[in-house]
């Protein structure tokens, strides 16, 4: 059996990589356990050692998933022009019809998993304008009644400048959960994410939001973290927190869409880990419990064997729980491919989920483990991080056989969510895990 062995200050931390376990131990303690004497270690140690399963010669379990998740990139029109935007969202203007989304709603439902989210995404989805977005959730309202083994939620991800009262209203009574993207102070959001015509958006976001909760909706916010904000994420979060905000997901700024021509706000894997390290230490000291991910499936992962978060899984997501569909009603393996036609599976029109799952580039996304990616194969935190997203490393790198573009990132971070575990378990518990999973 092969451990890894980390200094992790005054002591010692010790990974079995196989199944994802690990215990912090000091020196004495170390040899008894890499020499499989747990009897002689102190009685709490060995209990520790006994409930991680670190000296079990056994690899992780890799579950076989259904589609539960449907990304809908209703349309590649928008009214902000992100200087990062990944789908370089606003150069086309193509919408989704009412039809081609009641068709998606249908193929999903196929789906063999007892519970689907159906999320409007864009672009921006508000400027589908309210009559088809009323159309469409009366449509899956039905599909509830038709449909009672199943529990069906729906979503949707928006900018929230066109979020007025009515809208927010109509979101409110078809019980839709509504996350909004603003990258913190307006300094900063007015530059990173504008309006098209370069006047800043923080004003139009910030009264959208307002009229979400006015009508009863707690959305949570979006950070993507760039050069222009990792530096003030305890600032951007107070800022939000000050509107009402109390659930943040900050995610890494990718190297596609306009990002891959405007390189000024990329950032490297050092960068984010300040960014996320800053945003551990707001919620540490919050007087009020914060929602943070993907810290909080970051620290899932360390305490547990199941992996509910399909970014941080092996094999990830893509195909595996998650579907995205176009305009045209295009199926791909997840939204980050979306408009790579060379990853179409399928139509909704003329194929059945069935047919998609065994489709051969299917196969590539299921079967792309960390035991199979030369990259991971030896590093300590691949059954921790899963090997990063499938769909940013086949765009970034041209292939799935690669690690995480964020690699630097995940070894850095999981080391220093140990070292606060083992410092305040239950500090860690009360102020980062006390959200139900998403």
């Amino acid at each position: 059996m092969n451990f890894d062995v980390l200094r992790l200050k005054d002591k010692n931390l010790i990974v079995n990589p196989k199944n994802a376990s690990w215990v912090v131990a000091d020196s004495e303690a170390q040899k008894l356990i890499l020499k499989g004497k747990i009897d002689g270690l102190p009685k709490l140690l060995k209990k520790r050692v006994l409930e991680s399963g670190i000296t079990k010669d056994e690899g992780m379990p890799r579950k076989k998933n259904h589609p539960l998740l449907g990304i809908f990139c209703t349309t590649t029109a928008c009214n902000l022009r992100c200087k990062y935007c990944y789908a370089s969202a606003g150069e086309k203007n193509d919408f989704m019809s009412i039809e081609v989304a009641k068709k998606c709603v249908d193929f999903l439902l196929q789906s063999k998993s007892n519970h689907v989210t159906f999320v409007l995404h864009g672009g921006e989805p508000s400027l589908l304008g309210k009559k088809w977005i009323r159309e469409f959730l009366t449509y899956v309202a039905k599909k509830k009644n038709t449909h009672k083994n199943k529990l069906i939620k729906v979503k949707m991800q928006t900018n929230a400048t066109l979020m007025d009262d009515d809208l927010a209203k109509m979101l409110a009574h078809f019980g839709v959960k509504v996350g909004i993207s603003i990258d913190g102070i307006p300094q900063v959001n007015d530059l990173t994410r504008p309006l098209a015509d370069g006047k800043g958006a923080t004003d139009l976001v910030l009264k959208g939001l307002k009229n979400l909760q006015n009508n009863g909706l707690c959305p949570g916010a979006i950070i993507v973290v760039s050069k222009a904000n990792f530096k003030k994420i305890k600032e951007s979060m107070q800022f939000l927190k000050s509107k009402g905000i109390h659930s943040f997901k900050l995610i890494s700024l990718s190297q596609l869409g306009r990002s891959a021509k405007n390189k000024k706000y990329q950032i490297t894997s050092k960068q984010y880990f300040t960014a996320i390290k800053d945003a551990i230490d707001f919620c540490l000291k919050s007087d009020s419990k914060l929602q943070l991910y993907p810290v909080y499936y970051l620290i899932y992962n360390l305490l547990n064997k199941d992996r509910p978060y399909m970014c941080l899984r092996s094999p990830c997501g893509a195909v595996n729980s998650v579907l995205a569909f176009d305009t045209k009603g295009n199926i791909y393996p997840c939204d980050d491919l979306v408009g790579f036609k060379q990853y179409i599976l399928g139509n909704v029109f003329d194929t059945s989920l069935e047919k998609v799952l065994k489709n051969r580039t299917s196969k590539m996304f299921q079967e792309r483990t960390v035991d199979k990616i030369d990259d991971c194969m030896e590093c300590t935190w691949r059954n921790f991080c899963g090997g990063g997203c499938s769909g940013r490393v086949l765009l970034t790198y041209g292939k799935l056989n690669h690690c995480s573009d964020i690699c630097d990132y995940y070894r850095t971070i999981f080391p220093y969510l140990i070292e606060l575990i083992y410092k305040d378990k239950e500090k860690v518990a009360e102020k980062m895990m006390s959200c139900a999973l998403e």
